[in-house]
């Protein structure tokens, strides 16, 4: 529940593609939803892809993380590229929204963090950056965006197969569950 604007912001899939082994791939829908259930707006995600995670940030922005395969369509006029390699399947995406929908930034995770696939927790600290988590399921790593989507830190965990969730109290003390 986004509680700056009163709504539900939520994801929906609408088209799907069962690989055996894999992850559920289609096109998904993110919806902005009033107190009443009625869609104010939606946003297109596909046409391979899961979305995995999403947090509204103090102002109202949304953000979107998931797993694509070959190109990722964004709206109606956007994409990412799949980045290729040895043992990549999968490329992990984060997207930000502004309150109406609009598509500030985009970002293949994978394009920075090649071993690691998928995000396992996606959090906003007191102070408005968006954190996200992930796993190769040997080691885990935490990481710090700014408001552009830009890695600002990251935290290694040693041996942390799967990360929980990822939460903040109001002083910024960082709570990892795994």
């Amino acid at each position: 529940f986004d509680t700056v604007n009163q709504r539900v912001v939520n994801t929906r899939i609408d088209t799907v593609a069962l690989i055996y082994g894999s992850y559920v791939l289609g096109t998904s829908f993110l919806e902005s939803r009033d107190t009443n259930g009625q869609v104010q707006w939606q946003y297109q995600i596909g046409d391979l892809a899961t979305v995995q995670r999403v947090v509204t940030d103090p102002s109202g922005n949304i953000y979107v993380a998931g797993l694509f395969q070959q190109t990722l369509y964004l709206g109606t006029n956007d994409s990412l590229t799949f980045i290729t390699g040895t043992f990549i399947f999968q490329n992990t995406f984060i997207i930000k929204l502004d309150n109406q929908g609009t598509l500030l930034w985009k970002r293949n995770v994978t394009a920075t963090w090649p071993d690691y696939e998928g995000i396992e927790s996606l959090a906003i600290d007191p102070s408005g950056n968006c954190w996200f988590a992930m796993t190769d399921f040997f080691d885990a790593k935490i990481v710090e965006m700014d408001g552009n989507g830009i890695d600002q830190s990251n935290h290694h965990i040693r041996n942390g197969k799967r990360i929980g969730n990822i939460s903040f109290d109001p002083w910024g003390g960082m709570f990892i569950s795994g």
